[in-house]
């Protein structure tokens, strides 16, 4: 192809033009990438810079005296020492107050098979208040001679031996074979835990049932029985319900006002049998 007059004159001085003007172009590229670059690099050493004084001045936060943990105020423990809360708690001398998580501390007092729930507070600038709840032992698992009696708390928790000195005198749980005692599990039989059920239920429904239970047996798969100081065995059903314990209460209060003893209290069936006292 050919290219004639005029505009081959104007095509020859477009294409030297541009020739011409590229070195200056790659230098101003050159020098604006090499900016760019010196930009980036004074942004970082900014950054890096703050960082290691941010890092400096909390070091230096952190070793404050006025600001480390020096009293722990222990509430509402009834039978764990408060040392060895604080000791379970893992609380050091020279923790800060502000950078201390109260997290892990509750999860680990909420490990240990006595304490229900735990909460924890700060009061600045250097008191950390622990409040625990303790579980009480409602009854205790009579094992079969080869192991440790257990207490239990109402959720059927099996509490550590300490326990056992305020539970003398709580309802012995019989018929319970092969036990594996592990304080702060729950008891695998079902039956303790409606057991348990139904005797919290009992205590805090009607404080005037005088229904004061001794044993709670459990020899026979399908049945739980309650024995109190006044009536030798109630029958209760295996699957609880609020609705039995009202039951029982209505009766109570029935046979008290006709002055009847009781022997037996059957609660299984939607008639409630009784068996009166023979003297």
């Amino acid at each position: 192809m050919s290219i004639h007059g005029s505009r081959a004159s104007k095509f020859e001085i477009d294409i030297n033009n541009n020739v011409a003007s590229r070195p200056a172009k790659q230098k101003r590229k050159f020098l604006k990438t090499v900016k760019a670059m010196a930009k980036t690099i004074f942004i970082l050493a900014v950054v890096i810079a703050l960082l290691v004084l941010a890092i400096i001045g909390f070091n230096k936060f952190l070793l404050q005296p006025e600001f480390i943990i020096k009293r722990v105020c222990v509430m509402n423990n009834q039978t764990i020492n408060p040392m060895t809360i604080v000791k379970i708690a893992k609380i050091r001398t020279n923790m800060n107050i502000y950078a201390t998580s109260l997290i892990p501390i509750t999860k680990r007092l909420e490990k240990h098979p006595d304490i229900k729930t735990v909460k924890i507070s700060k009061k600045h600038p250097d008191m950390l208040i622990i409040k625990v709840m303790e579980r009480e032992p409602v009854a205790v698992i009579v094992s079969d001679g080869k192991h440790d009696d257990i207490p239990v708390d109402s959720e059927g928790i099996m509490l550590s031996e300490s326990k056992m000195e305020y539970a003398l005198n709580l309802p012995k749980i019989t018929g319970i074979r092969n036990v594996f005692y592990r304080p702060g599990k729950k008891v695998t039989d079902q039956r303790v835990i409606v057991a348990l059920k139904y005797l919290d239920t009992l205590k805090h429904v009607k404080k005037n049932t005088f229904i004061n239970v001794k044993k709670i047996l459990l020899d026979k798969p399908n049945e739980i029985i309650f024995k109190s100081s006044s009536i030798n065995k109630i029958f209760f059903t295996t699957q609880y319900s609020s609705e039995v314990i009202l039951k029982l209460v209505r009766v109570v209060d029935e046979l008290r006002f006709q002055r009847i003893n009781a022997d037996t209290i059957d609660l299984r069936f939607k008639s409630v049998a009784v068996t009166p006292l023979l003297l």
